[in-house]
């Protein structure tokens, strides 16, 4: 008996380690019939993974899904596509995510979180990671695209949508012979930072960064090679910061292209080469901050100016044409080695000086000087510890519960994050009683340092639940809220329906009911009402209720 037991559970062993799961690895989560809704219809993760894989599949998440790999490959007849709508969930996916043949498409909509390892990019008909609408997601490897075949084009990372915010801890690379091919995307006011370094060196036509609209930061350098490529483009009021240098390589290429109010800012060099093209090129207000020197071969221009604004820390060096500018303001700080064109030419003074000294040029200045403060934002939110003993950290006021009150979320910057996810150590106060709260974190990832936050813990909301109207009279009764609360008294306030000035009158915790007098006959009035409790000649004030309205004044 025991011999046939123990030939049993070694069969089951090897049966487990050679099955082999469709599209996904080993999941806690993704297997649960519940995970998901495609259609309406409730399914496990890996089932509506098998669906897009076969044609087209809208996935709405449930619950939160965790999984160890994901592997999308499309198997129907005109290729695998999907939409993962998050709907407020997380999907962590803890080691690599790939996309491989026969996929047009997979999509990831917000709100929501995305975690994953890694993510690579390896079918004939390559695509990268799309978000939108309120995605934020982090990579905690790289990204990467490393053989692209011959005229495929792919955006390997692309952003879009207010409120989506996208940080690879890793690098981001493109390789092979595709056309139309781009590493890094945004559009709108999304955000994207690579903590990595970008590269894109596909055969014809592409980018290595690009913000069309958002922001970009990366914390390496830029590289990209080929036919007509460019390391660096933003426009329509994006911006690009990159903390390390800028190259690019091929015939009809640009190192730093900015247009149309748009802003990069490179933190080392830029250099140019492989024939034709500029190392520079600011246009249509476009302005370009160069912290190092800009180098160029023969062929090349270094700085090329049209309408725009070029500020270069260093030495501008071309082998042929070191600046062109029309209706523009250039500032070297350095030296200019090559030849200098000017349309019309008394522009030439505006070379090597400061440009604010010239009275025509003061609105373009004040943009290039108004992006540069954006840009220093950025670089201190995207790519640099946040000290939270110095930074301006708050937390939302808290109802009442009877209960220790322990918050899961802190605001910095106009952005919420998760107390559990940033912080190593956290401390509660006794936070039970109406009064102030108190918690002290201490930061992990983007931030550092320790701070004790303070919030306001509050009396739970009443309601109006009844109105009755006299002559030039109303009497207004009210929900009261529980005796543990021990407030201090209830507020009463009322207008004539659509007035724009309320008024309000106190009355002792003890009471339910108030009778307002001196009121206006046949008019109309809105009341609400609401508590609050005096802790060391302080208010803490609950919200105001629902608004209820009268009938006709007698």
């Amino acid at each position: 008996m025991k011999t046939t037991k123990k030939f049993l559970l070694i069969l089951l062993a090897v049966t487990l380690m050679f099955t082999v799961l469709p599209v996904v690895g080993l999941a806690a989560g993704a297997d649960d019939p519940a995970a998901c809704q495609v259609d309406g219809e409730s399914m496990s993760f890996n089932q509506a993974l098998a669906k897009a894989a076969d044609g087209f599949a809208t996935i709405v998440l449930q619950q939160d899904v965790t999984m160890s790999s994901l592997s999308f490959t499309g198997t129907g007849y005109y290729g695998g596509a999907g939409v993962i709508e998050l709907n407020g969930k997380t999907l962590t996916i803890t080691g690599g995510m790939s996309i491989g043949d026969n996929v047009s498409y997979l999509y990831f909509y917000g709100p929501g979180t995305v975690k994953m390892g890694s993510f690579t990019a390896t079918g004939q008909q390559a695509h990268g990671l799309y978000f939108a609408r309120g995605v934020n997601a982090t990579v905690i490897g790289n990204v990467s695209a490393p053989n692209i075949p011959n005229n495929v084009g792919i955006t390997l990372i692309q952003a879009s949508g207010t409120g989506t915010n996208v940080t690879v801890n890793g690098n981001v690379s493109i390789g092979g012979n595709g056309f139309g091919v781009h590493a890094v995307w945004t559009k709108d006011e999304a955000s994207i930072t690579v903590k990595g370094s970008v590269s894109n060196s596909c055969a014809k036509f592409g980018y290595g960064v690009y913000a069309e609209g958002g922001k970009i930061a990366v914390g390496g350098n830029v590289m990209a090679s080929g036919v007509q490529t460019y390391a660096t483009r933003a426009e329509n009021g994006g911006i690009v910061l990159v903390g390390g240098s800028v190259t690019q390589s091929g015939n009809d290429g640009i190192a730093v292209w900015s247009y149309s109010n748009a802003t990069i800012h490179v933190d080392g060099n830029v250099a140019k080469s492989g024939g034709g093209g500029d190392g520079v090129l600011a246009t249509y207000v476009g302005s370009v901050f160069v912290k190092g020197n800009v180098t160029t071969d023969v062929l090349s221009m270094g700085v090329r100016c049209s309408q725009g604004f070029v500020e270069v820390g260093g030495n501008v060096n071309a082998g042929l044409v070191a600046i062109q500018s029309t209706g523009s303001v250039i500032w070297v700080k350095g030296t200019i080695s090559g030849t200098v064109y000017f349309v019309p030419a008394p522009q030439k003074f505006l070379i090597s000086r400061s440009p604010s000294d010239d009275p025509k040029y003061t609105y373009m200045y004040k943009h290039a000087i108004d992006s540069s403060k954006v840009y220093e934002q950025l670089k201190n939110s995207k790519t640099a510890k946040i000290d939270l003993s110095k930074a301006s950290v708050t937390i939302a006021d808290a109802v009442w519960t009877g209960k220790q009150i322990k918050p899961t979320k802190f605001t910095y910057n106009g952005k919420a994050y998760s107390i559990s996810a940033n912080a190593t150590s956290v401390k509660y106060g006794k936070n039970k009683d109406i009064g102030k709260g108190t918690i002290t974190l201490t930061g992990k990832g983007d931030f550092t340092g320790t701070k004790t936050i303070t919030f306001k813990i509050v009396p739970k909301k009443s309601s109006v639940s009844k109105i009755a109207v006299a002559k030039k009279q109303m009497k207004v009764t009210w929900k009261k809220v529980t005796a543990a609360q021990k407030i201090t008294k209830y507020e009463v306030r009322y207008r004539v329906k659509g007035a724009a000035k309320w008024k309000t009158k106190a009355y002792a915790a003890s009471a339910s009911s108030a009778t307002i007098k001196s009121l206006t006959k046949g008019k109309v009035y809105q009341v609400q009402v609401r508590s609050y409790k005096s802790v060391s000649g302080k208010k803490f004030y609950s919200a105001w209720s629902a608004t209820k309205v009268s009938g006709k004044i007698k």
